[in-house]
């Protein structure tokens, strides 16, 4: 009995062994890669300095939908530097790890018929994305010789990979915030229509051309940041209307739509901070946002005060803000501006006045005055001179409804009196009085 039972033993041992076995063998295993997806484009698909770009948004959607099928492949990995006016930036405003491509700022498809074949070779690229088109149409030739140029583009790719699918984008239009108005509508129009004739002419079983619907629901107004760069929203529209040519060639699906308005979530770069007297020297710089402002928040510390924007954002490089209390410390943080797009507020640095310190005002007086003719009650004050104070910031504060921060007038006044207008019958206020 002792020895059946430990031969039982051994047998079932031996069958969870198998059983685990087979059980790790059946996992699948990680996809291979099967398609090299090279990308071919002039600034709309390079981007600049501060951009998520619509690559990385398709990247981020083919990780879902052919998850480990596809590569993106190409000559390059860099954005266009606005601010050197040179390509060569590493500034995404996403880390991610798919940046190669073969996109250039200002290229066209005349530019590029020589350069496709060794792209295409150099690359190994199975599957070709051309968002060519615009700066022919804007700047060189028009929709019929474009095509043309199309025709030979594509012809070229393919000699250089038999087999080779394309996708190619049609071309949006453009707007122009200054005055108002639209470019490349009729030109576009035209293209498209030739453009998917040429696709259906071209497009066999073993080597297919499709066209991307990249102007079904573009707006220039609403999904570029000058008028003709994608913002996040367009990054995102441009990215599904491709992934919907991919899946017509089987690289990923169509679904689910990533299309939305999209915030351009880039953070201010922390400020350096120079005392000077009474006002405080700003300096940052805008290489990593491709900037082309920033809005500057300020703040003086320990007085509760909120932090408040600059009403525009400054160009350049440095801001000098004045009429600051002496030996005083405020903070200042960044928000970068890349045309109509607006980042984030970034980290704070803090800086303390120099200069001779304003004197105490050793009187203040406030009464109520008659009603004001904005509506509600007026309330004029008037103090003693403080020594050594340039000007006087203003600031109030409802007393009776649990508010903690002061209300500030935007800018310090030169003389000893002012009245507050449009305060609220019957409440009680306190007046701050703060020399500078």
């Amino acid at each position: 009995m002792s020895t059946l039972h430990r031969l039982t033993a051994v047998a079932v041992l031996t069958a969870d062994m198998a059983l685990s076995t087979m059980t790790a063998t059946a996992t699948p295993a990680a996809a291979a890669v099967t398609y090299r997806v090279l990308i071919t484009g002039d600034s709309i698909t390079q981007g600049s300095s501060g951009d998520y770009t619509w690559r990385y948004r398709l990247w981020n959607k083919l990780a879902g939908t052919a998850r480990g099928k596809v590569a993106f492949v190409g000559t390059r990995t860099d954005l266009f530097d606005t601010l050197g006016n040179k390509s060569g930036s590493q500034h995404y405003a996403a880390s991610f790890s798919a940046r190669s491509h073969s996109a250039r700022w200002g290229d066209t498809y005349i530019d590029e018929l020589d350069a496709i074949a060794s792209q295409v070779s150099r690359s190994k690229a199975t599957t070709l994305v051309a968002m060519l088109g615009s700066n022919d149409l804007a700047y060189k030739t028009s929709p019929e010789a474009t095509v043309a140029n199309v025709k030979t583009y594509i012809q070229r790719a393919r000699k250089a990979k038999p087999g080779l699918d394309v996708v190619v984008g049609e071309v949006v239009n453009r707007y122009d915030p200054w005055a108002g108005t639209y470019s490349l509508n009729d030109e576009a129009d035209a293209y498209a229509g030739r453009l998917r004739a040429l696709a259906s002419s071209l497009s066999t079983s073993s080597q297919r051309v499709v066209v991307a619907s990249t102007r079904n629901g573009w707006d220039a107004k609403k999904h570029t940041w000058d008028g003709t760069h994608p913002n996040p929203t367009g990054e995102k529209l441009i990215a599904q209307r491709v992934s919907e040519g991919l899946a017509k060639i089987g690289v990923g699906k169509a679904s689910p739509d990533i299309t939305g308005t999209t915030a351009w979530k880039v953070a201010g770069p922390r400020p350096s901070l120079t005392p000077a007297s009474e006002a405080a020297k700003l300096g940052w710089t805008r290489s990593s946002t491709g900037a082309t402002g920033m809005f500057i928040e300020q703040r003086l510390i320990n007085t509760k005060e909120a932090w408040r924007r600059l009403p525009y954002a400054v160009a350049g490089s440095g801001w000098t803000a004045q009429l600051l209390a002496a030996g005083r410390t405020y903070q200042y943080r960044l928000v970068p501006s890349k045309g109509s797009s607006t980042g984030v507020v970034g980290a704070a640095a803090s800086v303390k006045t120099t200069g001779p310190m304003p004197g105490s005002i050793p009187t203040l007086k406030v009464a109520a005055g008659p009603e004001s003719i904005q509506g509600g009650q007026s309330t004029g004050a008037s103090w003693a001179t403080s020594k050594n104070a340039s000007g006087y910031k203003l600031a109030t504060r409802l007393m009776s409804n649990g508010k903690l921060s002061w209300e500030n007038l935007p800018y310090a006044i030169e003389g000893r009196s002012w009245r507050f207008e449009m305060l609220a019958v019957g409440r009680r206020y306190k007046f701050r009085i703060l020399p500078v």
